[in-house]
């Protein structure tokens, strides 16, 4: 029993102790304070506090003082000028409206109003928002909330709204930190607010987040490979001309043309490849010379292109390998037959091209290449021909544009011209229309 009774005794003794030492200790702030002429600590004390009569040298915000100046000061009662000092106070004692008025005068002076029983909020103004308007959102019924009240001083002289000139009539949505104390302010309005301000954020950061989400995903599914297919009507002229057996005009017409196109981007580069074939059903021909048709051989095309993109737009170069067909006009002089001959050609191409954004939504694009012959050959039609062997060479000239409509599809031009000199001196020009799909 006793042991019981001394163990209790122990436990009250103990938590009047903690109590003593920590649920009543105050709770302090410090100030910066610079000494204009020779003073002591208790003549700079008073000013700020709100009853000087309190003042005496075992309170404890003065030994802490002392204690943390004993560097700068060694006679606390006699302090010279231009001495600089870190004060504290409790702020069961502090005035804090004296304290502001100070700190308005001394711009160097720095001073926490958290340590001496203020928080603050960050609030948003809204149209001809005020300072007292913003108070009066938060304040009780019984207040009363004035230019000295140290909430106001403090919000006033807040290093956050420094650049606040017109408290009168705040600039709309911009942030202000309001200082607010339990004895003041409704704290249910404050945590409604708060509440509001966290769910709004919340919203918020939910939206950036999915906006962010939806732009990577969309980077994402960019490709870096593009394939596209295209279709295409074209009527065709080709001059030839042989100083021996004189000239010859005709039309290669293609009602079909089908083609495909890829493209690749390389990574991390500005390089791309770009490839395409295409295959032209030709309608039966006739010339000037002879009044018999016969049937024209398709006409095909590959090319392969290396391309670079500039701010400007892109170059290209590369190789086209064409198949198509010309008269064999000594043949067809001698025989009266409509002979044809078939040509492959290879060519180095050079280009360059861009694209621009017409109206809203449609995109204007082209490409203009200049290509000169590497290799050829021809297949004669006429065995007995003089000009066994020879083959055409000269250039190639192409002009193409088109309009995207849509992510997909885009209406197509082109134009391409053919001077060749072999055999015979060959000219051709092709125009056509088309449209082309994006997969």
């Amino acid at each position: 029993m006793v042991y019981k009774l001394k163990f209790l005794l122990i436990f009250i003794i103990g938590n009047i102790i903690i109590y003593k030492t920590y649920a009543q200790r105050p709770t302090y702030s410090s100030l910066t304070y610079t000494t204009k002429s020779l003073t002591d600590l208790e003549h700079i004390y008073k000013p700020f506090l709100k009853n000087f009569k309190v003042y005496n040298q075992d309170l404890k915000m003065v030994r802490v003082t002392k204690k943390v100046n004993t560097k700068t000061v060694k006679d606390f009662n006699q302090i010279p000028a231009g001495i600089t000092l870190q004060l504290f106070f409790n702020h069961e004692l502090i005035d804090l409206a004296k304290v502001n008025t100070y700190l308005t005068r001394s711009k160097k002076s720095k001073f926490n109003p958290k340590k001496v029983g203020l928080q603050s909020i960050k609030i948003t103004t809204g149209e001809k928002d005020s300072l007292a308007k913003l108070f009066r959102r938060f304040a009780l019924p019984s207040a009363i909330i004035r230019k000295k009240t140290p909430i106001v001083q403090a919000t006033l002289n807040a290093r956050f709204n420094e650049d606040i000139k017109n408290w009168k009539n705040l600039p709309t949505k911009r942030q202000v930190e309001l200082f607010i104390s339990k004895d003041l302010i409704d704290m249910n309005k404050v945590a409604r607010f708060l509440e509001s301000e966290k769910r709004k954020e919340s919203f918020l950061a939910k939206r950036q987040k999915q906006t962010i989400m939806a732009r990577f995903k969309k980077k994402k599914k960019k490709k870096k490979t593009n394939q596209n297919i295209f279709v295409m009507t074209s009527i065709g002229t080709f001059t030839q001309k042989d100083a021996t057996y004189g000239n010859a005009s005709f039309a290669q017409n293609s009602p079909a043309t089908i083609g495909y196109m890829f493209n690749k981007d390389f990574k991390n580069t500005l390089l791309s490849l770009s490839s395409s074939i295409y295959i032209s059903y030709l309608q039966a021909t006739s010339s000037n010379i002879t009044s018999s048709n016969t049937d024209v051989p398709m006409e095909i095309g590959v090319n392969s292109y290396l391309e670079y993109k500039t701010k400007s737009g892109q170059i290209f170069s590369g190789i086209d390998i064409e198949r198509f067909n010309t008269f064999n006009i000594e043949g067809i002089n001698r025989t009266n037959d409509l002979l044809l001959d078939q040509n492959l050609l290879s060519f180095l191409t050079l280009g360059y091209g861009n694209a621009f954004q017409i109206l809203k939504a449609q995109t204007l694009f082209f490409k203009i290449s200049l290509s000169q012959s590497l290799f050829s050959s021809r297949d004669s039609s006429y065995s007995e021909e003089v000009a066994s062997g020879q083959t055409y060479s000269g250039q190639k000239f192409m002009f193409f544009t088109g309009v995207k409509f849509t992510d997909k599809w885009s209406a197509n031009f082109l134009i391409k011209q053919h001077f060749l000199s072999g055999p015979s001196t060959v000219n051709s020009t092709r125009m056509g229309i088309g449209a082309s799909y994006l997969f």
